[in-house]
């Protein structure tokens, strides 16, 4: 059964009909959505796309619009084939290219996102790169003696918290141990003792200049939407920095594994014609 939809005015005219030959249409063994001419939407490809689109094929709104989206899409094609034919032609051919380009990247990408599944950056390989690239790191590391305090926002009501984190007496100090130990969720406080800056305020949000803060023995307090942070540098030392911080580190992975995936991007042309060689029926009708 062929079926042919010349352009009709009234577009909820379509809909009225064409649902009523879906089911008895097929192309191949295929069955048919629409068809604009000879350009024809099978209902496998209509649902694939649907979906990627994140739209439902079994709800009539999500179908009837993407159908309408279609059957404007094959018009505008053909009006402009008839009116512009190099210009359409033009746009074939880029598409044909790009489209091969976009295909076999996508199958590169999930062949490399399987080679590297189980792949992840050893010590080794993360202080190679670390060492080699030190010019872009920090070459040394900052020790403090410091005030850190993490309290819930709901716990700072009736509390003189944001005065006594300055530590301005002993009376504050005394003060401060025992609001933290009622209330805080992470507290640190010990004069005596060096910490690494890095490991003491992971979680708290800074976005100040922190190689300024440390060396002007800072005190700031920031928020986000659940706590409050106070932190009070009280003094501060330096040493070399022999491996990485946190941040550098998860740096460095991600970039050890891009170099990986690029080197396996260009060994991939031989994989992917084996994979798809001869699994498809191909014929060429011209010479």
């Amino acid at each position: 059964m062929v079926v042919k939809h010349k352009h009709i005015t009234f577009r909820a005219v379509i809909f009225g009909s064409l649902f009523c030959f879906l089911a008895a249409c097929s192309f191949g063994e295929k069955e048919q959505w629409a068809a604009v001419e000879n350009e024809i939407l099978t209902k496998e490809d209509g649902e694939g796309m649907m979906r990627a689109l994140q739209l439902d094929p079994n709800n009539k709104e999500d179908r009837d619009g993407f159908l309408l989206d279609w059957i404007a899409q094959q018009e505008y094609a053909l009006y402009l084939k008839e009116t512009q034919p190099n210009l359409y032609y033009e746009i074939k051919a880029h598409n044909v290219k790009e489209s091969a380009d976009l295909l076999k990247f996508h199958i590169e990408s999930g062949m490399i996102k399987k080679a590297l599944a189980n792949a992840s950056p050893s010590e080794e390989e993360i202080l190679a790169y670390y060492k080699k690239h030190r010019k872009n790191f920090s070459d040394e590391i900052y020790l403090v003696k410091a005030l850190y305090l993490k309290v819930a926002l709901n716990k700072l009501r009736n509390s003189n918290i944001d005065q006594l984190y300055l530590l301005k007496n002993g009376k504050d100090r005394e003060e401060i141990k025992n609001f933290a130990n009622l209330y805080a969720t992470n507290f640190y406080f010990e004069e005596n003792k060096w910490i690494v800056f890095d490991d003491l305020v992971r979680e708290m949000p800074i976005e100040v200049n922190i190689k300024e803060l440390i060396e002007s023995k800072g005190k700031i307090i920031s928020k986000d939407n659940q706590f409050a942070y106070y932190l009070n540098i009280l003094s501060y030392n330096t040493k070399e920095a022999l491996k990485p911080n946190a941040q550098e580190r998860e740096l460095i992975e991600k970039r050890i594994l891009a170099q990986k995936a690029k080197k396996i991007r260009v060994e991939l042309n031989d994989s992917i014609t084996k994979l798809i060689e001869n699994r498809y029926e191909i014929n060429i009708y011209t010479k």
